[in-house]
């Protein structure tokens, strides 16, 4: 798998995928608010999305580690999904999916639902390995501790759960889905969305980071650590960002707005600060070594 990124279509292919996110993103935000794509086109940009991802992953980390993390972020989604809707919302809440709109289920799970996750899974662990270590991916750190590791993966799920303050109520907004009995005004909600979704996704997260990070990336052979590109490395930045631009330029409401504000558009700022930085310090490390 690492002789293709020898080769010159492999980066044709990841600029094809990258501007076919661009322009499903800026569709979304030139449509009607509360009006999404069409559910033939979210499943290419879903599935666009995450082999773009993917793709970047395999730059980085190799194509058998690529191959682990978004095995464990897709299966993992869609098993706490199809558990969460066979018993009556016992992680996220009650949701029911718009079979119209969202597409074909895979169980009860809608096919796109686990893949999108899953490409949004590795944005959060480039971002924030960035602004924690100035590198473009960090697994395991030399002579890590577990308690080092426990607030890593939390940090790189804080990042992801960040995305569900515009996105989830923004998806009922387009009636893709809706939680059973609660509507956008109901108390103890986020505009509709009950707090055990946020609860119950940062614990998923969570655990799919911990799993990879601690169990099964280190039985990988991991490849030496490549220089931060600023072209190739913003591909992340490219989904994380043009997503939180998309709910703070087009929010739902200007209170959504502002949480993809200060959350989605904090940590991409954040990271954007450091990226030269990553440039620099990567490259004396790679020429060191």
């Amino acid at each position: 798998m690492n002789d293709l990124l020898g080769k010159g279509w492999f980066y044709k292919v990841l600029l094809v995928l990258t501007l076919i996110q661009v322009v499903s993103i800026c569709v979304m935000i030139a449509l009607p608010t509360g009006q999404t794509l069409p559910a033939n086109w979210g499943i290419v940009q879903a599935s666009a999305m995450l082999l773009m991802v993917a793709m970047h992953a395999v730059h980085h980390i190799g194509g058998k580690q690529a191959l682990a993390f978004f095995a464990i972020c897709v299966l993992g989604e869609w098993t706490c999904e199809q558990i969460n809707i066979s018993f009556g919302g016992i992680f996220f809440g009650h949701l029911i999916y718009d079979d119209l709109l969202v597409g074909p289920k895979i169980g009860d799970v809608p096919f796109v639902v686990p893949f999108t996750v899953g490409a949004f899974m590795w944005p959060p662990l480039v971002i924030g390995s960035i602004l924690l270590h100035e590198r473009a991916v960090v697994v395991a750190e030399k002579g890590e501790g577990f308690i080092r590791m426990i607030f890593r993966c939390a940090i790189f799920a804080m990042i992801h759960v960040a995305w569900l303050f515009g996105i989830e109520p923004t998806a009922m907004k387009m009636g893709l889905y809706e939680y059973v009995g609660l509507t956008i005004d109901s108390p103890n909600t986020f505009y509709g969305v009950p707090m055990s979704e946020f609860l119950g996704w940062s614990l998923m997260a969570f655990g799919m980071y911990f799993i990879y990070c601690q169990f099964i990336a280190p039985r990988i052979e991991m490849p030496k650590e490549r220089v931060v590109s600023p072209w190739i490395d913003s591909i992340p930045y490219l989904l994380y960002g043009g997503f939180a631009l998309f709910l703070t330029v087009d929010p739902v409401d200007s209170g959504v707005g502002m949480a993809v504000l200060w959350t989605m558009g904090l940590y991409t700022l954040m990271s954007i600060y450091k990226l030269p930085a990553a440039v620099r310090s990567s490259s004396a490390r790679v020429e060191a070594e």
